[in-house]
């Protein structure tokens, strides 16, 4: 059925020639496709693809940081179409798909769509500040207040408090910064 009437079920692709034809794709690997011509998936199914590889798959190299370790993925999220129904599209390019709370699984509450720099922020590695009701991790803190990374891991390695080592300003020799 064509017309401006027809709500389709399936994504349609028309393709104007000497006639009028309709490709349908009824299964879920073809709903992401961007350019049905090159076959190339969208940067969305690419994200989907990627975490149902990284927590259900035992022979991905990553499996063990994700499935390996009980992040899951939630029941809706088995489905691209709705995956991409709760995410949408992402941002821009340099937008990929962010878990808030690493120690939990995928699913529309955890997760948005963050820049590299974001998501750098946001590892288990990354060792975090709390100061006058302020999270953020050590690099961060040291873009904020303009102290070196290196003098905050300094000052916090020999037993300064939070308030003392984000307050207090660095002593100037001649080479540079001492702390």
């Amino acid at each position: 059925r064509t017309g401006s009437n027809h709500n389709p079920t399936y994504r349609e692709v028309r393709v104007m020639a000497d006639t009028q034809l309709t490709f349908r794709f009824p299964d879920e690997q073809e709903t992401h496709r961007r350019d049905l011509r090159l076959r190339k998936p969208s940067p969305e199914y690419v994200a989907w693809s990627n975490m149902r590889r990284r927590c259900l798959n035992e022979r991905c190299k990553q499996y063990k940081d994700y499935g390996g370790r009980g992040i899951t993925i939630c029941e809706s999220w088995k489905s691209f179409r709705q995956f991409f129904a709760d995410m949408g599209q992402r941002p821009s390019a340099q937008h990929t798909l962010e878990r808030r709370d690493n120690s939990k699984g995928y699913s529309p509450e955890n997760c948005c769509w963050a820049t590299r720099l974001e998501q750098q922020q946001n590892t288990r590695k990354v060792h975090h500040l709390t100061f006058n009701g302020q999270t953020a991790s050590i690099g961060e803190w040291s873009r904020r207040i303009g102290i070196s990374y290196t003098a905050l891991i300094n000052r916090i390695a020999r037993g300064w408090d939070v308030a003392r080592a984000l307050t207090t300003k660095p002593q100037l020799n001649c080479k540079g910064p001492l702390t």
